[in-house]
């Protein structure tokens, strides 16, 4: 179906219409969101369709020195929780979420992101964008920046913006690589690529405003997303949206 949402909204009345939709053309445009699917939306189900899509992987989220189990349920946590470095994880609170892919921090990030809605909540709409359409309003000098492997993650480096063959890959979380950048001292970053990531980050939130990058997710629905090629994010909240929740697989 056409839509003008920046990946396909597929209506199906059964998952393994999603799979062959997904192989056919949701993984070339970089996700999909599947609607109008029969049945509850449990971990049980979410994670079997996951398991049809690539190899399920425990979602760190840092809370501890130990993994998640391979479903993760995000919900907010009031001022929300922190993880072992003191940092705020942004998607337990009722904040906006700016544009990102998952997994920045994690070694190595996860290949697909997939969401599934269990209580949707009234505010909080889904923001996406891809790479592609990010790199196209950056400058050909920040491109060339932040293609070079010098941002900090929590072990190691990174570029943020690359060509591959498939297309414009990102890993991007502006909020972790400024917590970063504020913390670590044994990472020299030039002044020229803090220019070029602040070019990225207003980039970012200008396709973050604009209302084709937005959805309104429904209970039900699964969105699946190619975390290189396609960022995600949320806006606020509304306060009585305290019980919304997500189940979340990371797969390789």
């Amino acid at each position: 179906m056409t839509d003008p949402f920046v990946v396909p909204i597929f209506v199906t009345d059964h998952l393994d219409k999603a799979v062959a939709y997904w192989e056919h053309q949701g993984a070339s445009a970089g996700g999909m969101v599947v609607r109008g699917v029969p049945g509850d939306p449990t971990r049980e189900r979410v994670l079997s369709f996951s398991n049809r899509l690539g190899t399920p992987r425990r979602s760190v989220v840092g809370l501890d020195d130990s993994s998640s189990d391979f479903v993760y349920d995000i919900t907010p946590k009031g001022d929300g929780l922190k993880d072992v470095r003191g940092q705020v994880i942004r998607s337990t609170t009722f904040q906006a979420t700016p544009l990102h892919t998952d997994g920045y921090n994690a070694v190595p990030p996860p290949r697909l992101m997939i969401l599934q809605v269990v209580i949707a909540g009234r505010g909080g709409l889904t923001t996406m964008a891809r790479a592609s359409d990010a790199a196209a309003l950056i400058s050909p000098k920040s491109l060339a920046l932040l293609r070079d492997e010098v941002f900090p993650v929590a072990v190691g480096q990174t570029r943020l913006l690359w060509q591959a063959e498939s297309g414009w890959n990102t890993r991007v979380n502006i909020y972790e690589i400024n917590a970063l950048l504020a913390k670590k001292h044994d990472v020299a970053v030039s002044n020229a690529h803090i220019g070029a990531l602040s070019e990225y980050s207003e980039v970012l939130d200008y396709m973050e405003s604009r209302s084709e990058n937005r959805t309104q997710l429904q209970v039900g629905d699964i969105v699946v997303l190619d975390n290189q090629a396609v960022l995600h994010g949320r806006l606020p909240l509304e306060p009585g949206d305290s019980e919304r929740l997500l189940h979340r697989v990371w797969c390789n």
